[in-house]
């Protein structure tokens, strides 16, 4: 063993570049706030590079002991080499980044070490040892063929991961390798995957039937011969790989590998539609399955017209049971994905119209003008996609707006409100560097505005080229300024700039503070909540703000559950701190369950000047309306007035269930003649998924009248969308086209996209009649 570890650094320059590079790449982790610490994020990114340095050191420092007359012939101090380089190649990374976590914050990292350890850990010396296999076997080879050799094994698990991602539904990957990629970005909520136990369960078998095939290898003065000595040995070695190749062949099973027609299989029914061909479970409803089929057809059709391109192939749908079973058979849960390239979007099941379609199947349809073979905005023929565009044209593309406001007047708001970053950065390498939904939107605008003033043609040019010149005929700065203009001239609602604020408050994926376990800590909070545990779900908000302190939704959701619990003074103060730093449609909203807190005491007297006054507050829509049925609940009778409070507060453990709702909806039927009692109790139904059910509680709630013009408006716009699923699309047209000329702009918008939606299926129906 005297040299080998002299070997690990004389090897060459290029072996200590190696090291250095190790060394390099922990630093570079250490500057983006989610790689920065030692988790499932920053193993994925040293399971892709450490096993490959790794094994080319390998082969260096072979090629070196064998030029100094070394032993590295024998299998003793084979094994060390191979150890010593895992070590070295891992272990500095690893040090850095639990340095990294003093200086910022530790995130779990007995966890994190688990990940690495199983990660780059096994897959750097797995790496290791194949190269000193393949470097025994080439030993007489010249030194660039070793190299070849040694790297063959990284450089094969790199193509397969890129080959699952483009061949598959898959964006999770398991390898022998790189480890685990847990899928999408946006997906904060990891847990540890137990098929990755299968995966090294087989990595291990294989790095052991390599050992044995050495080792039956071994001459008699521990010499390496090509011959083997000890067949049993060497058998029982190729035995071993056997048994690794046969856990690969059934990964689907183990949960460590997936395909198209394992998650067809899985879901069970497959449904055909003119435009799109939808695989979903086979529990499915008929009448679902139809209306599903419909809204995929009509979102297709909405984007060939918005991209004036033609989908001649049917779109593939996937529409999963629900997250958990989409991020199991393909890697997503609450991401909604789409691959272009394979015509293909990967759904779970939701309310109708489905909230995410449109924007998945834009991804597809706008794929078709895309290039490379990913069919995506971005350079080098899309393989260095550009989000901003990708997203953004998507964003352009869908047409349901997103809450209270149109997608220019949340632009125009973030831009008031302050928190708008330069064009150049969203459509650059900054996009992920902003709160998400920022991004997007902005970016939406923007092509949306583009649209609209050059056409649907520079637009796709813009796709093409990822060149606003080529495209637009102008440099960014100038349509930049082109497009503020614009928005500075979009009429805009007085408290539009604090919405803006609540919406778009949060951290960027790239920099959030030890994502996964607050994503962890806020999964257990709901349970409690669910579960009716206040003192358990206070302590978990306790535990996400000793992490974050700047978590506002966090801190608002404790004075709630302060309040509800009746401690009232430690709610107040916990208010007053949260009016420092909160968007104040937030604190509007936290403020609600004070006066809440009040009326569970019977304190009306003291509740109503609190709601009275927030009704002058920024808010969403939503808010407004349960405020405005509060204070009718405050003038109404004592049993009035208990059933309303009972049916919108709740009791002091939890909300009221929907069973109780209903119940107690229909009560009220005995104490008032006008609509609120119908359209409470189709309120229940609707957001339950019996839109059916609700629509003759919807008509005869507007036929007694509502209390209030928000409420009317509302029933009507639930009535709209009841109608439209139900197929009822005369009288659903006669609706939306009344509310395109009333409302606020976002819901005349809504109306429009219900209208084309209405002119899609009427004629789908005359063309199929004839």
């Amino acid at each position: 063993m005297k040299g080998t570890w002299a070997a690990l650094f004389a090897a060459r320059r290029s072996a200590a570049v190696c090291s250095l590079l190790s060394v390099g790449l922990g630093l570079v982790l250490c500057t983006v706030p989610r790689f920065g610490v030692m988790g499932v994020d920053s193993a994925f990114v040293l399971g892709l590079i450490t096993p490959l340095l790794a094994a080319v050191h390998m082969a260096l420092v072979h090629g070196y002991a064998q030029r100094q007359g070394t032993a590295l012939d024998r299998l003793t101090p084979l094994f060390a080499t191979a150890a010593r380089l895992t070590a070295l190649h891992v272990g500095l990374p690893t040090l850095l980044l639990a340095l990294n976590a003093l200086r910022t914050r530790p995130c779990e990292p007995a966890l994190g070490l688990l990940y690495i350890a199983l990660g780059p850990g096994l897959g750097t010396g797995l790496a290791t040892l194949l190269a000193a296999c393949l470097c025994h076997l080439a030993h007489r080879q010249r030194h660039g063929l070793r190299l070849l050799l040694a790297s063959v094994g990284p450089i094969l698990g790199l193509v397969a991961f890129a080959h699952n991602f483009y061949d598959t539904p898959a964006v999770f990957a398991y390898g022998h390798f790189f480890g685990h990629f847990p899928g999408a970005l946006y997906d904060e909520l990891v847990s540890f995957p137990t098929p990755w136990l299968w995966l090294r369960l087989g990595t291990l078998t294989l790095g052991a039937g390599l050992v044995l095939v050495l080792c039956g290898q071994q001459g008699p003065n521990h010499s390496l011969r090509l011959r083997p000595s000890r067949p049993g040995l060497s058998g029982l070695g190729i035995a071993l790989v056997a048994v690794a190749v046969a856990l690969e062949c059934n990964g689907e099973k183990l949960g460590f590998a997936t395909s198209a027609s394992y998650i067809q299989a899985q879901l069970g029914e497959v449904a055909h539609s003119k435009r799109c061909q939808v695989y979903l479970p086979r529990e499915y409803a008929l009448s679902d399955r139809q209306r599903f089929l419909d809204d995929c057809d009509v979102r297709v059709r909405q984007m060939e017209q918005f991209f004036g391109l033609q989908q001649r192939r049917h779109v593939q749908v996937y529409l999963f049971r629900n997250a958990a079973e989409k991020q199991r058979l393909m890697g997503a849960a609450h991401t909604n994905i789409a691959k272009p390239w394979r015509n293909e979007v990967y759904v779970q099941r939701d309310t109708f119209p489905h909230p995410i379609l449109a924007h998945e199947i834009a991804h597809v349809v706008v794929g078709n003008a895309g290039v490379g073979p990913f069919r995506v905005a971005g350079r080098w023929f899309g393989l260095w996609p550009n989000p901003g565009i990708v997203e953004g044209m998507a964003t352009a593309a869908d047409p349901r707006p997103r809450g209270d406001l149109t997608p220019h007047q949340w632009a125009r708001a973030a831009q008031d409100a302050g928190l708008a970053p330069p064009l150049a950065v969203l459509l650059g390498t900054g996009f992920f560097q902003q709160q998400t939904q920022l991004a997007y939107t902005l970016a939406g605008s923007f092509l949306l505005f583009m649209r609209a003033e050059q056409g649907r043609g520079a637009l796709l040019r813009f796709y093409q080229s990822s060149d606003p010149e080529i495209a637009f005929g102008a440099p960014l700065n100038i349509l930049a300024q082109r497009w503020q203009g614009f928005l500075a001239r979009t009429p805009m609602p007085v408290a539009a700039a604090a919405l803006a604020k609540q919406r778009f408050s949060g951290d960027p994926v790239l920099s959030a503070v030890c994502p996964h376990q607050v994503a962890g800590l806020k999964e257990a909070l709901q349970r409690d909540l669910a579960s009716g545990d206040l003192s358990a779900a206070e302590t978990q908000c306790a535990r996400i703000l000793a992490i974050d302190q700047g978590d506002d939704r966090v801190a608002a959701a404790r004075v709630r559950l302060l309040a509800r619990q009746g401690k009232l003074d430690q709610a107040r103060a916990a208010l007053a701190a949260l009016k420092q730093t909160a968007p104040a449609a937030l604190v509007a909203m936290t403020q609600q369950s004070l006066a809440d807190a009040l009326v569970r005491r019977s304190q009306y007297d003291l509740a109503e000047p609190i709601y009275r006054e927030l009704l002058l507050a920024p808010q969403t829509q939503d808010s407004l309306r349960l405020l405005e049925v509060k204070l009718v609940a405050l003038k109404g009778s004592p049993q009035e007035r208990n059933l309303l409070f009972r049916l919108l507060v709740g009791g002091k453990q939890r909300p009221t269930d929907p069973l109780l709702a209903l119940y107690l909806a229909r009560e009220l039927r005995r104490y008032r003649n006008d609509g609120l009692p119908f359209y409470l109790e189709a309120r229940q139904l609707y957001h339950h998924g019996h839109g059916n059910s609700a629509i003759a509680l919807l008509e005869r709630s507007l036929r007694l009248g509502l209390p209030t013009a928000t409420l009317q408006q509302e029933a009507q716009r639930m009535l709209g969308i009841a109608l439209v699923a139900n197929g009822d699309l005369v009288a659903a047209k006669a609706l939306w086209t009344a509310l395109r000329t009333q409302g606020n702009a976002a819901l005349r918008w809504h109306a429009e996209d219900f209208l084309t939606r209405i002119q899609i299926l009427t004629a789908d129906a005359a063309a199929a009649s004839h």
